[in-house]
């Protein structure tokens, strides 16, 4: 859960940036977010089943300091126009966010 009233710094940002198939979890007609009942994609370590992917984004964006940039060539490519969370983002701000990040993390 967020701290709310905390003030961000720049070391507590995160940015999520989607490229090539990542962009799927904000399309809205892919069937992740097309589903009646999610399904269930994270365990515990008992082998429970928590969280959906959606779920798990839709936390993630009301994260304070939490942010979504989407890939505009991968979104474009696949048709996404209204995405369900983020932003297709700038040369620019895809220049930035690598520069200036602190750490990168990818997978």
């Amino acid at each position: 859960m967020a701290n709310v009233g905390v003030p961000v710094t720049p070391a507590d940002r995160v940015s999520l940036f989607l490229t090539i198939d990542g962009v799927e979890l904000v399309n809205p007609d892919t069937q992740i977010n097309k589903r009646k009942k999610p399904k269930l994609v994270c365990n515990t370590s008992a082998g429970e089943n928590t969280a959906s992917l959606a779920g798990l984004l839709e936390e993630f964006v009301n994260m304070e300091g939490s942010e979504v940039l989407i890939c505009p060539l991968c979104s474009n490519s696949r048709g996404i126009t209204d995405p369900t969370q983020g932003k297709d983002a700038s040369a620019e701000e895809i220049h930035n966010l690598f520069l200036f990040a602190d750490k990168v993390i990818d997978f």
